[in-house]
């Protein structure tokens, strides 16, 4: 959840011509589709090689996945500001590239027979690192590459890719850790993100504004400069509820998210492989919200667009929990399926036209700090979402829990139109 001078250094395409018609951002689009499928591979194969190869247990589990989390909070403000201060093309790259070598260290380490849990905690915790730079830098790129009119259609593609690969990943990552085992699975997302960061190398940025790149230079100090970004977006009230936006519909998502699979597989009886179709159904509903932002941003303001995102998120989750209310396996699966089309739809149409905002209204010489604080607004909300989540479920049951959460997401639509974030409504 989540801006002029022509562009001498795009591919030469029209302006108003179909964005995959762009060569230069079809090598962006597909280094995102590469490193995204790699990506949901290691989501899969690096705990389970501590499972399996290492036999950690749940606590070595656990907090190999906090230290993947744990660099969010202390990297990103000043990921943020290396994104402003270097070329976020360069920067990108070579977050991947090293993200690739770091990963390759623990199939080598299998077939030395040397991999540890501590070893293996290290590696979680750099990747969290180089994460955390490469997102900011990522969620930076597109205003470097297209024009503003066609920053919609450039994240909808992109939002479409995550919704394939989000799917597409853990399955073959299934695949791959049956035929090659946990630690040499990891192979292939090492040769995604070299793979990604040669493509991203060979992009071509649009010049920047030298008026604009003197203006918002970052301060020599790291702080200062970590200051500036969190003051640029307090300072337009528009981009600061916003962030507040993503952060709040975070929260009620991840309490959904968290309690999902309790809800299905022990409040409802079904079995994981319906759960494996509603998740499938995400993805499509994803790549369907993706594809008609652009259509919806045509005609309405940005600000009814993400409106619109909200409501049809709210609606989908209270609406799957009307599979406690009929019988029989059929029946509850096609409940659930549907919400979660409606769902899945809504956040794809949210993410895409929040983002092209945020985007849109922060300076290109701001846009690395303004990405960083924005980020720290919308994904703090997190582990608190997954601890409510967790303790709705225990106290007041799964459906009730998500119930609430669909509720959630609509009542802050109705808060939020009392706050700033209405005048983007009245914006084209």
């Amino acid at each position: 959840m989540t801006a002029s001078a022509p562009p001498a250094e795009t591919s030469g395409a029209p302006r108003r011509t179909g964005i995959f018609r762009d060569m230069n951002f079809v090598r962006f689009w597909g280094a995102v589709t590469v490193s995204g499928i790699g990506s949901q591979v290691t989501l899969l194969a690096l705990p389970l090689t501590a499972v399996l190869t290492l036999r950690a247990d749940a606590f070595q589990v656990g907090l190999l996945t906090t230290l993947q989390m744990l660099p969010v909070l202390f990297v990103t403000p000043f990921a943020g500001v290396m994104a402003d201060r270097f070329p976020v093309r360069l920067l990108n790259s070579l977050c991947d590239l090293l993200r690739g070598f770091v990963l390759l260290s623990v199939p080598v380490m299998a077939w030395l027979d040397s991999l540890t849990v501590e070893r293996l905690y290290v590696v979680a915790l750099v990747l969290g690192c180089l994460k955390c730079l490469a997102d900011v830098a990522h969620h930076s790129m597109l205003p470097h590459l297209v024009d503003d009119d066609r920053l919609v259609a450039g994240n909808a593609a992109v939002n479409a890719s995550y919704s394939v690969t989000n799917v597409a990943g853990p399955g073959l990552g299934g695949a791959l850790i049956q035929l090659l085992t946990a630690p040499f699975a990891l192979l292939v997302d090492v040769v995604s993100f070299l793979l990604s960061g040669a493509l991203i190398a060979s992009l071509r940025t649009r010049p920047a504004d030298p008026d604009q790149e003197a203006a918002g230079k970052p301060s020599e100090g790291w702080w200062r400069s970590v200051a500036e970004g969190f003051r640029y977006l307090v300072a337009d009230h528009r981009l600061l509820f916003l962030g507040l936006c993503s952060g709040a519909a975070n929260l009620f998502i991840q309490a959904y998210a968290t309690v999902l699979v309790i809800f299905v597989v022990q409040s409802l009886g079904l079995s994981a492989t319906v759960l494996g179709i509603v998740y499938g159904c995400g993805a499509l509903g994803g790549v369907a919200g993706a594809m008609v932002a652009k259509r919806v941003g045509e005609r309405f303001a940005a600000g009814t667009a993400i409106v619109a995102g909200l409501v049809c998120t709210g609606v989908g989750i209270i609406g799957l929990t009307a599979a406690a209310l009929v019988d029989g396996v059929l029946p509850r699966s096609a409940v659930l399926v549907l919400g979660t089309l409606v769902y899945s739809a809504g956040v794809a149409l949210y993410n895409v036209h929040a983002m092209s905002t945020r985007q849109r209204l922060a300076r290109r010489d701001m846009l690395g700090r303004v990405t960083a604080s924005y980020r720290l607004l919308s994904h703090g909300a997190l582990p608190l979402g997954s601890f409510l989540g967790g303790l709705g479920a225990d106290r007041l049951g799964a459906g009730p829990t998500i119930a609430l959460a669909g509720v959630g997401v609509i009542v802050w639509v109705g808060i939020l139109m009392l706050t700033p974030f209405r005048r983007l409504q009245q914006e084209d």
